[in-house]
């Protein structure tokens, strides 16, 4: 049976504070060390701009070449920054108490073509880059396989933590992303429009949900399915190297600079609005200025065709 989102939880993730937080983590990471024709996609300057406003990421996941790295532990940021995600969600879930929907529990398997509760969207219109993960051969030659892999003892037990991020990061992840996506209607820009400097603030309403766009993917109500999912393998992983207690991170962030490690204050996620918030809200549209760029890779849209 499939269960929506309460309002209230839906307005508050379709906040502009949490759309700015959530697109601009995964648009500096992916583009950080990327070059375009032999050229730097952020110059020094902009990087220390960026470095200025605390959006520096820990560890870049792709490389020059938009490759992802699996062996510099951003894959461990990927799965923490999405996990204080869901708690987070689930702390506010508990004070609103809707029975149907008591905390985030994500699908206990991936959805099968033609599965009655999540159909997988189809639109003409659709982006090159989505079409493939949406075809019934692209679930059974690669989904398959990697939700096997992802639950496998024996397969979990050879990767490190960081190694498991990464590989989940860009294969099922991104894919989930864009096969559920569904027809936006009209697709925010990447690139601001020229008589504009940040993101029109029409994309703030709570209908723009488009799962395709990290600007909105997280208000849609697929999200906590797919991330509850990609959460759970945190625990098989655990399970299969016989780890019991707390997730041993192997890295360290720092909790009092909320965007530089993903980390999602409690102030933040209740829209608390005092005086420091405000300054990390400022902070973000500075850099949402910065990384306004063609040939920008669109978060998601990398599929490493390397781990079939």
């Amino acid at each position: 049976m499939v269960t929506m989102l309460p309002p209230r939880a839906k307005l508050m993730l379709a906040l502009r504070e949490h759309r700015m937080h959530h697109v601009l983590w995964h648009t500096v990471r992916d583009n950080w060390e990327r070059e375009v024709s032999g050229q730097p996609m952020f110059s020094d300057s902009e990087k220390q701009r960026i470095r200025d406003m605390g959006w520096e990421p820990p560890r870049p996941s792709l490389n020059k070449d938009g490759v992802r790295i699996e062996n510099n532990k951003s894959g461990e940021d990927f799965l923490f920054m999405h996990r204080q995600m869901i708690l987070h969600v689930d702390t506010l879930l508990s004070e609103i108490g809707d029975a149907s929907y008591p905390k985030v529990e994500g699908w206990t398997h991936v959805p099968p073509p033609n599965d009655p509760d999540y159909p997988v969207p189809v639109w003409n219109s659709a982006p090159d880059f989505i079409k493939p993960a949406k075809t019934d051969n692209f679930y059974s030659n690669r989904m398959v396989r990697w939700e096997n892999d992802y639950s496998t003892p024996e397969y979990l037990s050879e990767l490190t933590l960081g190694q498991l991020g990464s590989r989940l990061e860009y294969t099922i992840h991104n894919a989930m992303h864009l096969r559920w996506a569904s027809d936006p209607g009209e697709e925010r820009p990447l690139v601001f429009p020229s008589n504009a400097d940040t993101i029109e603030t029409r994309w703030d309403n709570p209908s723009y949900d488009y799962l395709a766009d990290p600007y909105s993917s997280h208000v849609n109500y697929i999200f906590w399915k797919l991330h509850g999912w990609i959460d759970d393998r945190i625990n098989d992983w655990m399970r299969a190297h016989e780890i019991t207690g707390e997730v041993p991170w192997s890295v360290e962030w720092d909790k009092n600079i909320m965007p530089q490690h993903g980390l999602i204050h409690e102030p933040h996620l209740m829209a608390r609005m005092g005086d420091e918030m405000k300054d990390t809200i400022n902070r973000m549209e500075e850099v949402a200025k910065i990384v306004s760029k063609t040939d920008l890779i669109t978060p998601f849209s990398v599929i490493d065709d390397g781990i079939v």
